[in-house]
């Protein structure tokens, strides 16, 4: 969970930010790409992965430190 909230949504929002010069309609708005569903669809996925992703590189290297330590010990 932490990854999500605390490394997903920054990467989202930068993303959206990119994802509207690169992926609205032209003739699109800033207003109308981001009241669009299409975009808060994008931008959960986005956070939902990125945060998955740094959450499970932050376990593994939780685990790793504790197979160490207790190794050691």
């Amino acid at each position: 969970m932490d990854g999500i909230l605390i490394t997903g949504g920054p990467f989202a929002v930068v993303l959206q930010v990119v994802g509207y010069f690169l992926l609205r309609v032209t003739a699109q708005t800033f207003g109308q790409y981001f009241s669009a569903s299409r975009t808060w669809i994008t931008f959960f996925f986005h956070a939902t992965l990125f945060g998955l992703i740094m959450g499970y590189i932050n376990w593994w290297r939780n685990e790793r430190e504790f197979s160490k330590s207790k190794g050691e010990g």
